[in-house]
């Protein structure tokens, strides 16, 4: 690889499982292939010119084809989150996907890699994968299937520490081991937490990488994190744990897109919202997220949670993540914990490395209860939540006993079917009862016959349903 002239040269041997007469695959426009298994036809160019497809009629049907291919690779113009390119091989810094087509697409997971990598005097690599390094050679080797493929690479200074088998890493574009010492104070509670929820870390490795660019990115194995984002105070404790749990929703199960993207909402229930629950912070949370969902997504932006693919503006990242973390936050409620718990172990246990959909994440943590698996299609088909409004409040004294009357209307046609929670303050009793209630008509009376003078009522107290909030709550 030659960042300063944006070359890359690649030797590569691909093996499948069976004898084949013939190869089809993508790779990047700007790299000439060559091989010697057979001959090579150019089938299609993209329209945007940036990736060719190809076959090879092999000279015998034969289980693996080894290609060369040399040059520059073409990127469009586009850039990310933070200015970060679509791809690059630079000065600046390298950095590779499946997106660039630098290796060849077959439309198929990767089983297992191994990747030897030769650069510059002073440059380091990060892959998937567990490493090696013999006669200035990095070697990246995984044994996990895997739906993309990364290189990432600069002018990095790394540290290490070990987790059991599991390499820790920080890969840091100038040294700075106070920093590096603080991201290892976290990573292992964070990894063992996990494993012990979920299942077992899956990777050889986990690895904090410096971005040049500023924005973060986690993949299998690794996370990026830009160069001032992760110099902030609070990241260790924000950022990181959602970056490490994506090896297991995201990396480790994978997404189908077409069937709506889970993972970022489960991932942000379970580390953003963990990290503040577990300091007493939950139902401050959950009011935020609430608060952008109702800001963002309102005035007809909302859309069905099975229609989320990707986070590209304030309204798409408050459905796919701050409505979908709530519907994640109501499961778990109606579950409890333990069966909660349960659930996430039969999710990963299920489907790790394979794709799948947001309603197939639901039936998987809810097993066998597939009453709340059908109550929870609601929250994933509809592009709206419930609109509540409290219209009357009654009270009748009758023999020392009490019966409190609420009318709670629900602006939304058809009607949403849920379990509110009513919190109800009684005289001479310190803490607030509380109370559930079945709502599922445009207008529901509810009835509580209470034992003491109710003094006061809270709707909602803890912000455990997804809703629209009333304006008085913004």
């Amino acid at each position: 690889m030659r960042p300063d002239s944006g070359e890359i040269s690649v030797d590569d041997t691909v093996r499948v499982g069976d004898a084949t007469a013939t190869f089809e695959f993508v790779l990047n426009a700007g790299l000439s292939v060559q091989t010697d298994d057979g001959t090579l036809q150019t089938l299609a160019t993209s329209a945007d010119g940036l990736r060719k497809a190809y076959r090879v009629s092999m000279q015998t049907p034969g289980r693996s084809l080894t290609l060369r291919y040399r040059g520059r690779p073409s990127f469009s113009g586009q850039r990310t989150h933070g200015g970060m390119p679509v791809g690059s091989v630079s000065e600046q810094g390298v950095y590779l996907d499946g997106g660039s087509a630098w290796f060849p697409l077959f439309d198929l997971p990767i089983d297992q890699v191994r990747m030897t990598v030769s650069l510059p005097a002073g440059w380091q690599a990060v892959g998937v994968g567990g490493r090696s390094q013999q006669d200035g050679q990095v070697t990246w080797v995984s044994d996990q299937p895997h739906d993309d493929l990364y290189l990432i690479a600069n002018r990095f200074t790394g540290y290490h520490r070990s987790l059991g088998a599991i390499d820790l890493s920080i890969w840091l574009l100038e040294e700075d081991s106070v920093l590096a010492e603080t991201y290892f104070g976290v990573m292992g509670d964070y990894i063992d937490h996990y494993s012990r929820l979920i299942g077992d870390y899956p990777y050889a490795k986990f690895a904090v990488v410096e971005n040049p660019w500023q924005t973060g990115f986690g993949m299998p194995s690794f996370t990026l994190l830009g160069s001032r984002v992760m110099r902030l105070p609070f990241i260790p404790y924000t950022s990181l744990p959602h970056e490490i749990l994506h090896n297991w929703w995201g990396n480790g199960v994978w997404v189908d897109y077409e069937k709506g993207n889970w993972s970022e909402g489960l991932t942000a229930y379970m580390a953003d919202h963990w990290m503040q629950e577990r300091q007493g912070k939950g139902r401050q949370y959950r009011l935020k997220a609430l608060q952008r969902y109702s800001n963002f997504a309102a005035d007809g932006e909302d859309v069905p949670l099975l229609q989320f693919v990707s986070r590209h503006n304030d309204a798409s990242q408050s459905i796919g993540y701050s409505k979908s973390l709530m519907l994640f936050h109501m499961l778990r409620t109606a579950m409890g914990d333990g069966a909660f718990s349960a659930g996430l172990q039969r999710l990963w246990q299920q489907h790790r490395f394979s794709p799948i959909g947001f309603a197939a994440a639901i039936d998987s943590i809810t097993g066998p209860d597939r009453e709340l698996a059908a109550k929870a299609r609601q929250w994933l088909e509809r592009p709206d939540a419930p609109r509540l409004r409290l219209i009357d409040v009654q009270v009748e004294a009758s023999g020392g006993a009490y019966q409190l009357a609420l009318d709670i209307a629900q602006e939304n046609a058809p009607p949403f079917a849920f379990d509110l929670p009513v919190a109800v303050s009684l005289s001479g009793e310190p803490s607030a009862r509380l109370l559930q209630a079945r709502i599922d008509q445009p207008r529901n009376r509810l009835v509580f016959d209470l034992p003491r003078e109710p003094l006061r009522v809270d709707i909602d107290p803890e912000y455990d349903l997804l809703r629209y909030l009333d304006p008085t709550e913004q």
